[in-house]
């Protein structure tokens, strides 16, 4: 069986870094060798917006902001998506997170933003909020 492919949505990234020691940073490991629990995707449009995001919202400094980016590029297998998609009209940063898993060929988007869980999906990739993948990753974890 083919591990799964997860593309995190920058609010994803935001929460973890908000949050050490939580379930998203734990998740965050489960992807890193040895356990490579799952794959987890992203692109550098996705970066530059969590990194902008860190530092305007989360106030952190630049430095420490590169840090956290830096950690995700090693975690993360970065794609460059080919497609320039305009499907969330209401909010168009929305849209890189929708060209990176279609790049990624990802089965999963976790987000906690409305506009793209409104969609529960998108050219055959499930769109979850992450309070619903506790089973999902229970599983891929062998916690069964």
């Amino acid at each position: 069986m083919q591990p799964l492919r997860l593309v995190f949505d920058t609010n994803i990234y935001v929460m973890a870094s908000g949050m050490p020691g939580g379930y998203i940073v734990y998740w965050l490991d489960m992807a890193l060798p040895p356990d490579n629990r799952f794959q987890l995707y992203t692109s550098s449009a996705i970066l530059i917006e969590v990194q902008a995001k860190l530092e305007q919202k989360m106030r952190f400094e630049r430095a420490q902001a590169v840090e956290f980016i830096n950690r995700l590029k090693r975690i993360a297998i970065e794609v460059n998506p080919t497609q320039i998609l305009n499907i969330v009209k209401e909010d168009p940063d929305d849209n890189v997170i929708l060209e990176c898993a279609l790049e990624a060929h990802a089965d999963i988007i976790v987000s906690a933003d409305r506009d793209l869980l409104r969609l529960k999906q998108f050219e055959g990739i499930q769109i979850h909020h992450p309070s619903n993948l506790k089973y999902i990753f229970s599983y891929i974890a062998g916690d069964k």
